[in-house]
């Protein structure tokens, strides 16, 4: 299972990378000003990039994927956090979800 969640995170990073590159050239940005960009939106008191966030660093780091495909899974089930029962099957399977 972990190969394949492997696999899905690095078509995710693929995915995320050519969707940013996209923009980035689409409004004439340079790569400087969506860092910049990000850590001011980090810096902010307001909370409403933090989905934003979370998916452009889920594309980097394979624990961050898992994790976000994780929350995913929960939120889709309905599940509480504190239930573990079924969660790597789950998030497996967000994972897919989230590669659609």
């Amino acid at each position: 299972m972990q190969l394949l969640n492997f696999d899905i995170f690095k078509e995710y990073t693929q995915m995320v990378e050519r969707q940013l590159e996209e923009f980035i050239r689409a409004e004439g940005l340079t790569v400087k000003d969506v860092c910049a960009a990000c850590a001011a939106a980090q810096d902010s008191e307001s909370h409403l990039h933090l989905a934003s966030i979370d998916y452009l660093v889920a594309s980097s780091e394979y624990e961050s994927f898992m994790q976000l495909a994780y929350d995913h899974a929960c939120i889709h089930a309905g599940y509480d956090e504190s239930e573990e029962e079924g969660a790597e099957a789950e998030a497996a399977a967000a994972a897919v979800e989230l590669k659609a």
